[in-house]
């Protein structure tokens, strides 16, 4: 049983792991080209622009690739996106362009997974993307 001393001890190692932790980098590298980026993790597109998806995992890795739909609070809204499945990938990197539907808007969280050859199951960060709409232009006469 855990006394208070060990309990101090264990979550003094968690804290000074945290940072380590924070640094490993993921399995798999994730950009969005053609999306105005707004921070290191959060992209900005409008409907009806044309993006690009590049995901890059280890060779012959199948890729998967998703879009979750989010509420306002930033929650899944239960709406999965399917943006990329590769069965097999020769290199590792595969690319994808996608047509952001006209009326779409809200916000979406972007996400890749892969399985390697050796069963090793990889990660992407989550990239968050805002949909917003264009703004009508005036009526010239």
């Amino acid at each position: 049983m855990l006394n208070a001393l060990s309990t101090r001890s264990v979550l003094g190692l968690l804290v000074l792991a945290a940072p380590l932790m924070a640094i490993i980098p993921p399995g798999i590298d994730l950009q969005l080209a053609g999306a105005k980026q707004l921070s290191s993790f959060e992209y900005s597109v409008m409907s009806g622009d044309t993006i690009s998806l590049i995901v890059t995992a280890k060779p012959l890795a199948q890729i998967s690739a998703f879009a979750l739909q989010l509420d306002e609070n930033g929650e899944w809204t239960g709406v999965q996106i399917p943006l990329l499945d590769v069965e097999e990938s020769l290199s590792g990197k595969e690319s994808v362009e996608l047509v952001v539907p006209e009326g779409a808007k809200g916000m979406f969280e972007v996400k890749a997974v892969a399985l390697t050859a050796d069963g090793e199951v990889l990660h992407s960060v989550d990239l968050r993307v805002v949909v917003a709409q264009p703004c009508p232009s005036p009526i010239l006469n």
